[in-house]
């Protein structure tokens, strides 16, 4: 017996003691419905008095097994209901109108008539107006999930600008998971009330330049619509499509044209393409006036990668004379955006004395800014400040600590320097395990001191279990970059046939290189071989 429908039907009519009942009945049987029905009686009044405490205790009952179960007639709805009033979870307008949406699709009359309420609020410019502002407040502060649940708001009350909103912040995945499919959607709501820019994201979503599955074709299209539709991003995408011969014939004539127009309309990433174009002479000859030109308007625009680049224009003298002031300058005003990579050049600065006396002070405080942004470079020098007691006091704890960080985001050194301190118990007490993890990190990118010393673990089972041949194959890939006690490792493992076959003549050529290196080891067994004759 369908209980919620019968209790459905009987809300309809306006019996609701009746409703109560059925819906008392269907718990007593236990169906998992009813005990949704019973609490919506007891959060609404229905039948009874109003008791959200005992309506939250039924709702979080029916919510354990709802949330296990597939799908099931009025299931949807009922999920919306329980998140639009917090009943059983945490209140989330998003999963409740997703869910009623669901329902609808389904022609359940509750759900079409509650998205309906919405829907009919559209009208309302002004409500529209105040949920998007608030949204893009609550969006600066990091608050996304508040922010979607007001873009959400706003975009049920009409507002042409929602769709795009609520649209990228499913495709950044700002609330959990990337959505790509949900965030389309919106998109396509976006350009169906007539907005430009998403145009320009249905675009970039299309694009081979941005996803490894496109459709440029489809891609073209929403950029030449976006472009009728007077928006500036359209115009360099496309232009950039015309420019690499992607999704058309390459044309680059028409791709100057397309981002002159979208500088003139003062677009940032416009501007610095042209200035890259005459920078480097891209479409014919360099022309540096030019291109200070276009790189000073994109800066204006506030582009950060220009004024980084301008920066290292004047400090070294490139297309302008050297100009450390203005150098400065620039990555001050980059700083001033937050850019990370302004801190550490300004730490650089600093550090070397280019353009401003020698401040080691200052230039710990930049790089200190920077690392706490995860800058890499950053992270590494702060260590090497508190490795050498540089500025601030030794403290090889912190030293390590920022290596680590660093090494943690793939620096090659860091990984290096972690490693090497684990390994030797430099200032910590020796761990084979963290130190083969890290230099062996370091050695797949072609670290040559990690390739001998991961060469190490293997040979003497530190952090790993013993293999000779892995051993071997390390310490051959460290000596044929130069390194030398490597080449003394592979001399010795082709004399004695230690993970490799003994082959006397490759034994002699690696010694001898070790030796040439200044081994000292090498050279000794050299010597012995000498003295038996086996030169």
């Amino acid at each position: 017996m369908n209980y919620y429908l019968i209790f459905n039907n009987l809300l309809k009519l306006n019996k609701k003691n009746n409703a109560f009942n059925v819906a008392k009945i269907g718990k007593r049987q236990k169906d998992p419905l009813s005990f949704f029905a019973l609490g919506r009686c007891y959060y609404e009044g229905i039948g009874v008095e109003e008791d959200v405490k005992k309506a939250k205790e039924l709702m979080s009952k029916y919510m354990s097994f709802a949330l296990k179960k597939k799908e099931y007639p009025f299931k949807n709805y009922s999920l919306g209901y329980c998140y639009e009033y917090a009943l059983g979870v945490e209140k989330d307008m998003v999963k409740a109108l997703s869910f009623y949406e669901k329902a609808a699709s389904e022609n359940d009359e509750d759900a079409i008539e509650r998205l309906q309420k919405e829907i009919e609020l559209s009208e309302d410019e002004e409500a529209a107006l105040i949920e998007f502002e608030s949204a893009s407040y609550a969006y600066d502060k990091g608050k996304y999930k508040e922010a979607f649940n007001r873009y959400l708001k706003a975009y049920y009350h009409g507002h042409k600008l929602a769709p795009l909103m609520l649209g990228d912040m499913l495709d950044k995945g700002l609330l959990g998971k990337k959505e790509k499919e949900e965030a389309i959607k919106y998109y396509l709501e976006g350009v169906n009330r007539g907005d430009s820019a998403s145009c320009a994201y249905l675009g970039y979503h299309y694009d081979s330049f941005f996803n490894e599955e496109y459709d440029m074709e489809s891609a073209i299209y929403y950029y030449k619509l976006g472009i009728e539709r007077g928006d500036d991003n359209c115009l360099l995408m496309l232009g950039m499509c015309y420019e690499e011969g992607r999704g058309v014939e390459q044309d680059l004539d028409i791709a100057k044209l397309y981002f002159e127009v979208a500088a003139e309309m003062d677009n940032p990433l416009a501007n610095s393409r042209l200035g890259f174009i005459y920078y480097y002479g891209t479409f014919g000859k360099t022309d540096f006036k030019k291109a200070m030109r276009y790189f000073k308007k994109a800066m204006e625009l506030g582009n950060v990668d220009v004024m980084l680049f301008l920066g290292n224009m004047y400090q070294n003298g490139i297309g302008t004379k050297p100009n450390l002031s203005k150098a400065i300058a620039l990555y001050s005003l980059a700083a001033s955006k937050g850019d990370r990579r302004a801190y550490t050049r300004l730490g650089n600065l600093y550090k070397r004395g280019l353009g401003v006396d020698i401040n080691e002070e200052l230039s710990f405080k930049y790089y200190k800014i920077a690392a706490d942004m995860n800058d890499i470079p950053a992270l590494y020098n702060v260590a090497k400040f508190y490795e050498n007691g540089i500025a601030v006091p030794k403290d090889m704890e912190k030293a390590l600590f920022y290596y680590t960080k660093a090494a943690d985001l793939g620096d090659e050194i860091s990984q290096f320097k972690v490693g090497g301190t684990y390994y030797f118990g430099i200032g910590v007490e020796k761990h084979y395990d963290i130190a083969f993890h890290y230099l062996k990190l370091a050695a797949d990118q072609d670290n040559a001191d990690a390739m001998n010393l991961v060469g190490e673990c293997y040979y003497f089972a530190n952090g790993v279990k013993e293999n000779k041949e892995e051993a071997f194959k390390y310490y051959l890939k460290a000596a044929e970059k130069g390194h030398s006690s490597a080449q003394y490792n592979v001399g010795y493992c082709y004399l004695y046939g230690i993970g490799t076959e003994k082959e006397l003549s490759l034994a002699l050529h690696y010694l001898n290189l070790a030796k040439d290196n200044g081994n000292e080891l090498a050279k000794k067994e050299i010597e012995k071989l000498e003295l038996k004759g086996e030169d």
